[in-house]
């Protein structure tokens, strides 16, 4: 009966006290890489959402829980949407930053990445680069272009080889200002 109701996993159901909301498992994997290679003390809890249109739907539950939490967004409008319809105050926000090279099509996480960084990380993963369409595009819209999102992410992420050496400190800098 209970595994008819959805109980069957009840016990492996656990709402943290502190919360990091992303848009995606990519911006997860990225955060838990990060984690590791920065040596973030802090406990790093985070709930992967299948895109933007999620937050309104788990945004309430965490308040109502009374959860400490921190929503990393790509666009400042998505945030401003989410304070139009909530009550939530700019601390529980981390928006990447808009590069330079940002496009119609919107930044991401990989936009943390400095230039550099983004090129060698897709070099040692064995992505390759296409030097001419990266230096016309932001980091997120190139990895999103060359569907090489996912798997930068998870290669990153199952890297233990990788350390901050191999990031500049303009990376460091911005992946640990997302996870603080």
């Amino acid at each position: 009966v209970s595994e008819a109701i959805g109980l069957r996993y009840a016990e492996q159901l656990v709402v943290r006290d502190k919360v990091v909301v992303t848009e995606g498992y990519t911006d997860m994997l990225y955060l838990r890489a990060f984690k590791r290679i920065l040596e973030h003390g802090a406990e790093l809890n985070v709930a992967p959402l299948r895109g933007e249109s999620q937050f309104g739907l788990f945004v309430p539950f965490l308040v109502s829980q009374g959860t400490a939490f921190k929503i990393m967004l790509d666009s400042e409008a998505v945030k401003r949407g989410l304070q139009k319809d909530y009550p939530i105050p700019d601390e529980h926000f981390f928006v990447v930053p808009v590069p330079a090279e940002a496009t119609a099509t919107g930044t991401g996480i990989e936009d943390l990445l400095t230039r550099g960084d983004f090129a060698r990380l897709l070099e040692r993963y064995g992505l390759g680069v296409n030097e001419k369409k990266l230096s016309n595009v932001s980091n997120s819209a190139y990895a999103k272009q060359e569907k090489v999102k996912p798997a930068l992410a998870t290669k990153l992420y199952s890297d233990e080889e990788v350390d901050r050496s191999f990031f500049e400190q303009g990376t460091l800098d911005a992946f640990g200002s997302a996870l603080d």
